[in-house]
């Protein structure tokens, strides 16, 4: 039971405490999960057996103090316990769990040293009856291979123990009877089989999606009748507009279809720019040579270089909203260490959390299916018409937007998450750089610095 969205498949798993074991008690623990995210489960510990008192050993405990040979060492005990857990995870949602649970356990010991000291009237006594607790836990899980997965639990349980006190000799005459609270401490690594059902293999639908946002081009006004650099580079380079063109950025542009838009892409939670992560070192060269030509060109003025920066819609709002701004930043302090820019000449923006263009891409992939005939039904691993249908309804309707991503985190039990993670949310990770405004040097003719005159900046 690994990482999440696989063990989001399973509806029943058996679990054998190796830990428990040690104890020399047969166990066995089945789940069976009642909700997304939730699972119910019980535990079984029955060990009917006494050991010689010649024995030095029971499992993990010392035989007691007594040492005749009829005084057997006694752990014999009948162990029941359901449980409900809670599975949650940052990356995967069912790695990791909470639980509790009841515990009843009927009992005979006697002759038994403990560690750590505990319990030590049973090195010379027997004790039989019943005890009973609730207590609660966590625990991860890792896969190892196939359906079988590794568990490692912790917890503590607190109860009440009733029972009757014997002379451990020959477990004979009775001494008192007695009621006391007790901590148990609650410890487990456990192996799982956790089968998985197969499904038959669905040819996936071709669906042609631009999922990768090109990064932002400079937006360099090109005018027709001075001609120059900035008419030859927009022949080859649509991002270069005229400055009529230009456009604030506002949440209803969709900027992975606007023409020519250059991205560059971040890590998850970082704003570091990186030339060695996927193509940015391609792009950099791209908007740095583009941006030192047009700079440096007699024929054209540059009124605005924009930069916005975009997130995920992964995450807090609040932390998204200044991981765009700093991404912006970050491309714009990279443009300015290779060419000499001024600060007036820059517009960045801060986008936020890339919800439209979510969206835009969501609808696209939704129409992809219904042309294809796909995604009608649910396939492990892909992803179904409704749920994109469910998502569109939830984006229009849901304005708080960190419930509205911990919706589609809860979908289908993480899968719909997932192949989203994998297939659109990667991408919207970026800054765009755009120069959306340049023009002719007969604005500012006088002025070869690229400051514009009042003209020039309408």
């Amino acid at each position: 039971m690994v990482a999440t969205v696989v063990r989001a498949q399973h509806a029943f798993m058996l679990r054998h405490n190796l830990l428990y074991d040690l104890t020399l008690t047969p166990n066995i623990s089945a789940d069976v999960r009642i909700a997304p995210k939730w699972t119910v489960g019980m535990t079984l510990g029955y060990n009917p057996w006494s050991h010689s008192a010649l024995d030095k050993n029971h499992g993990i405990f010392r035989r007691g103090d007594a040492h005749d040979a009829a005084d057997d060492v006694q752990w014999r005990h009948l162990l029941v316990m359901p449980e409900l857990r809670k599975w949650f995870g940052r990356q995967d949602p069912y790695s990791q769990f909470w639980g509790v649970n009841v515990l009843w356990t009927h009992y005979n010991v006697g002759n038994v040293r403990f560690p750590f000291g505990v319990y030590s009237d049973l090195r010379s006594k027997r004790r039989q009856g019943d005890a009973y607790a609730v207590g609660a836990s966590y625990g991860r899980i890792w896969h190892l291979t196939g359906s079988l997965y590794l568990e490692g639990e912790l917890g503590l349980d607190v109860g009440l123990a009733r029972y009757t006190e014997y002379e451990c000799h020959h477990c004979g005459e009775e001494l008192a009877k007695d009621t006391k609270p007790f901590l148990l401490p609650k410890v487990g690594l456990s192996l799982v089989y956790a089968p998985t059902k197969k499904v038959e293999p669905v040819e996936p639908p071709v669906v042609q999606i631009d999922t990768v946002p090109e990064p932002f081009h400079p937006v360099l006004a090109v005018v027709p009748e001075y001609g120059g650099v900035a008419e030859a580079l927009s022949k080859t380079h649509p991002v270069l507009r005229e400055r009529s063109q230009y456009r604030p950025y506002d949440d209803t542009r969709i900027l992975r279809k606007e023409e020519g838009a250059l991205y560059v892409h971040f890590p998850v939670n970082k704003s570091d720019l990186r030339r060695d992560f996927r193509n940015n070192a391609s792009v950099l060269d791209q908007i740095v040579d583009i941006t030192r030509l047009i700079m440096a060109d007699s024929t054209s003025s540059v009124s605005c270089i924009q930069i916005i920066g975009l997130a995920s819609i992964e995450g807090r709002q609040t932390l998204n909203e200044r991981l765009s701004k700093a991404r912006a930043q970050a491309l714009k302090t990279y443009v300015q260490q290779h060419v000499d820019v001024p600060d007036s000449l820059f517009e960045a923006v801060s986008g936020g959390e890339a919800w439209n263009e979510f969206r835009d891409q969501v609808n696209d992939l939704k129409l992809a299916l219904e042309a294809t005939g796909k995604g009608t039904k649910y396939v492990e691993g892909e992803i179904s018409q409704g749920e994109l249908k469910e998502i569109l309804t939830l984006i229009d309707t849901e304005p708080n937007l960190d419930r509205r991503e911990q919706i589609i985190r809860d979908m289908r039990w993480g899968w719909t998450y997932k192949y989203l993670r994998e297939h659109i949310l990667a991408d919207q990770r970026n800054s765009g750089y755009r120069r959306p405004s340049t023009g002719p040097v007969s604005c500012c003719s006088r002025d070869r610095t690229k400051r514009l005159c009042a003209s020039c900046k309408r």
